[in-house]
């Protein structure tokens, strides 16, 4: 009897530990829908699509870099976990971000998930963290080369947004702007039919592609003189830091499965494989 009870508590324990492991993971919550997995990406950033914030205080070298303390990393876990409601999917694509399918989420809706994310993480960061860690993020967003793409494939094009663009220090004017350029070009996306698994994704990426370039450049045309050049400076110097960071230790997967969403389950991981999961927007 004894044995057994031992045994029921080591399972107990390794589960706990399991949920804990995953703290910094990407924001989930209510519902039980399930999302769906990530549409072919353009380049493979830690496993698939845009890095978030989140994901990227759990590398180890980068809370190297920064010098994050155990202290730090504590609050910060905490303050995440509780903006993050219960776990959702980590799909190599979008699943489980914000509970259920994430077309329940409107864009100014994972903008506002995101913003608080920021707000919890510059609370705990000191300013010079927290400027280097924005940085560091704008060149982890930078597209990366990705081996697995087919022959014609159109080059991975950068998907901007005003979290990217932190490091920039935007006006409120600014951010007005950005969000509305980014809102119509995710709109055209999210209307966009995706190829059935196995057809031609040449097409489908060339669009994603010509979407998201026709989106920088009524961007970058609002920027002053100063941001321009810094945000030259960054793109210069991120295969660099990708690479000394160990950015690019996974090529992207192929979006991730069903990505369970909150609720009942956490989702399942994408399977790696060509392409990448789908570019996240925030």
């Amino acid at each position: 009897m004894n044995k057994r009870i031992l045994w029921i508590s080591v399972v107990v324990i390794a589960v706990l530990a399991a949920f804990s492991f995953d703290t910094f993971a990407q924001p989930g919550g209510g519902g039980q829908g399930r999302g769906q997995g990530g549409q072919a990406g353009q380049f493979g950033t830690l496993g698939g699509g845009l890095t978030t914030p989140a994901t990227l205080l759990r590398n180890e070298e980068v809370v190297k870099l920064l010098g994050i303390t155990a202290e730090q990393t504590t609050a910060l876990n905490d303050a995440l976990r509780q903006g993050q409601g219960q776990r959702g999917g980590v799909g190599g694509g979008n699943a489980g971000v914000g509970g259920g399918a994430p077309a329940q989420l409107t864009p100014a809706e994972r903008r506002t998930r995101t913003e608080a994310q920021w707000t919890e993480i510059g609370k705990t960061l000191k300013a010079d963290q927290l400027t280097k860690f924005k940085d560091i993020y704008f060149q982890a967003s930078v597209p990366g080369a990705n081996p697995n793409a087919p022959a014609g494939a159109p080059a991975p094009v950068m998907s901007l947004n005003v979290f990217v663009l932190g490091a920039l220090n935007l006006t409120a004017d600014q951010k007005e702007k950005v969000n509305n350029i980014t809102d119509e070009r995710d709109a055209a996306a999210a209307a966009a039919t995706r190829p059935q698994q196995g057809d031609d994704m040449t097409a489908f990426r060339a669009a994603a592609a010509e979407r998201n370039t026709k989106a920088n450049d009524a961007i970058k045309a609002l920027l002053t003189a100063d941001q321009k050049k810094k945000m030259d400076d960054l793109t210069a110097g991120a295969a660099k830091v990708r690479t000394d960071l160990n950015l690019n230790a996974r090529p992207g997967g192929q979006g991730g499965g069903q990505g369970a969403g909150g609720g009942q389950g956490a989702g399942q991981r994408g399977q790696g494989g060509q392409g990448g999961g789908r570019q996240r927007t925030n």
